[in-house]
């Protein structure tokens, strides 16, 4: 890929992420990957201009990565410090949206795409703390298993 394209994609990549994710604390290279930028190309190609525009905006400070997963906008390493959550805090959010769940099987995301709270969290974010909650929920024996992946409120 042309080194000329470097700025275009970073530049483009960031305006998309100031549109689409405007609340967004932070967000990782999987919630960039879903922005409308570069869905007009294959999966391997918005992968590889995810990662090219990613290196170049961090070469550029334009942003700045906090751990190996997150990534955030230069100036919004405050409102990062703040989004640092336990996973606990939206335990009792997950509950409510399994309990509101009909009684046959579902998925991590069937719960994220109805988790319409906390528009801080980008999609990526809600699938992770869901998948760890749904876990505790396992534990405790609150739901069970249906299958690869699916899970079913105990009871009915």
């Amino acid at each position: 890929m042309p080194s000329h394209n470097n700025d275009y994609f970073a530049q483009a990549l960031i305006e998309s992420i100031k549109l689409e994710l405007p609340n967004a604390s932070y967000f990782t290279r999987e919630d960039l990957l879903h922005l409308s930028v570069f869905a007009h190309v294959t999966t391997i190609t918005r992968y590889r201009y995810v990662c090219v525009a990613v290196r170049y905006a961090i070469e550029r400070k334009w942003m700045m990565e906090m751990n190996r997963t997150d990534l955030i906008l230069t100036g919004g390493k405050r409102v990062y410090a703040n989004a640092i959550v336990n996973i606990d805090e939206y335990e009792s959010t997950v509950a409510k949206i399994v309990n509101k769940l009909p009684h046959e099987p579902f998925g991590v995301m069937t719960v994220v795409s109805q988790w319409t709270t906390d528009p801080h969290l980008t999609p990526n974010a809600k699938r992770t703390y869901t998948r760890g909650i749904l876990n505790r929920m396992l534990v405790r024996q609150y739901i069970e298993p249906a299958g690869a992946f699916m899970y079913i409120r105990r009871g009915g």
